[in-house]
C-alpha cells in the first residue's frame, strides 16, 4: 500500500508492549490499521524505564514491517527504573541522571544497542 501524497503517518511500539507482544498481534493490529490508514513508518522502542527489548525480538518485528513496506526506526524513552535508585524520593521525573557516571554507562549500552539494529533512532 502506497503512502499519503502530502503527509506521512507512523506509529510507536513502545517498549514494554514490544516485549511482550506476539508477533501475530502486531500483524493483527497492521491489517487493521492499513483498513483505516497507511502506515508509512514505525518507531521500535528498545528501551524504557526497567524494560528493555531482546534483540532478536526488536530484529523480527523490524523484518516483519520492512516486509510490509513500513519503514522501521529505533526509539528510546531514557527513563530508568526507580526500584532501586537511591535518589527515587528526590526525582520529580524518572530520567536518567547524566551527571552519574552509572546512569552515562547504561545509556551509553542502550544506545549503542539500538544503533547496532537501525540506521535512525530517536
Amino acid at each position: 500500500m502506497k503512502g499519503y501524497k502530502n503527509f506521512q503517518v507512523a506509529i510507536y511500539c513502545p517498549a514494554p508492549f514490544l516485549k511482550d507482544v506476539a508477533l501475530q498481534e502486531i500483524e493483527e493490529g497492521l491489517n487493521f490499521f492499513n483498513q483505516h490508514l497507511r502506515i508509512s513508518k514505525v518507531y521500535l522502542e528498545t528501551h524504557r524505564g526497567g524494560v528493555d527489548v531482546e534483540k532478536e525480538k526488536v530484529l523480527k518485528v523490524k523484518e516483519f514491517f520492512e516486509k510490509e513496506g513500513v519503514k522501521a526506526s529505533g526509539g528510546i524513552t531514557t527513563t530508568i527504573s526507580l526500584e532501586n535508585d537511591e535518589f527515587r524520593d528526590l526525582r520529580i521525573f524518572n530520567t536518567f541522571c547524566y551527571t552519574n557516571p552509572e546512569h552515562l554507562k547504561k545509556l551509553v549500552e542502550i544506545v549503542e544497542f539500538t544503533a547496532s539494529m537501525f540506521d535512525r533512532l530517536y
